[in-house]
């Protein structure tokens, strides 16, 4: 059995990744909301739709460097997806 500890450095590095360079946005939408406009940073990104807690829609997509903004399409059909 290891019994390891994560360095000041580690622990660095994880909230650089798991923080501060990464976008993580919870809306909540109505009929009268259809946009969402966020600010995020440069790479790939998940898109994922709950409806009463459970994933119904997962949309991939990617923002590369130069481009100013990016639009995403989410079409869900009814209620259930």
């Amino acid at each position: 059995m290891c019994n390891s500890q994560i360095n000041a450095a580690g622990r660095r590095y994880l909230d650089l990744v798991k923080n501060q360079w990464s976008t993580k946005v919870n809306v909540s939408l109505s009929g009268s909301h259809d946009n969402i406009d966020i600010r995020g940073f440069y790479g790939d990104y998940d898109v994922i739709v709950h409806y009463m807690g459970k994933p119904i829609r997962i949309e991939h997509f990617s923002v590369y460097k130069g481009e100013d903004n990016q639009v995403v399409m989410i079409q869900i059909n009814g209620t259930g997806g």
